[in-house]
């Protein structure tokens, strides 16, 4: 999650499978939900299956030199 001035305050670990929060302890308790994980594993997904549907339809496109 990026904050206002575009600064991550979290990000998902799908190695660790936990959300790892960015902010310095002294910012206080501000933390991601708990659904945060879950919801960014969902999104994995929507990528691996939109990288999928790509590399179909650009198959047998000329790769740049």
């Amino acid at each position: 999650m990026k904050g206002i001035e575009d600064e991550e305050n979290y990000y998902a670990d799908f190695v660790k499978q936990q959300v790892v929060k960015m902010l310095p302890q002294f910012a206080g308790s501000f933390g991601p939900a708990e659904a945060e994980y879950q919801f960014a594993l969902g999104q994995q997904d929507v990528c691996k299956r939109n990288l999928g549907a790509l590399k179909t339809v650009y198959k047998d496109e000329e790769q740049p030199k």
